[in-house]
């Protein structure tokens, strides 16, 4: 006869097996499409995926685009300080 769980602890039912199944699934689909693109030589997230020759010149415009944001709104937090 198999002994009880300790006080406390519990067997996993079919459901938690099942959840946790999907979950590791996700991540591994998840790493899968980040692997793929970045063999591609695509960048992850970027929203100018599409339209990016990153790779031929070196220069990313939407990190440009996004550290001239960041550099405007620091000079106007500056300002309205003063």
């Amino acid at each position: 006869m198999p002994e009880a769980p300790a006080k406390g602890y519990e067997l996993m039912s079919a459901v938690d097996i099942v959840i946790i199944a999907a979950v590791v699934l996700a991540v591994a689909l998840i790493a899968k499409s980040f692997i793929d693109k970045s063999k591609r030589g695509a960048c992850s997230g970027c929203s100018s995926e599409g339209a990016c020759d990153a790779r031929e010149t070196g220069c990313c415009s939407a990190a440009q685009d996004m550290v001239a944001d960041a550099r405007a709104a620091v000079e106007r937090a500056r300002e309205d300080t003063r």
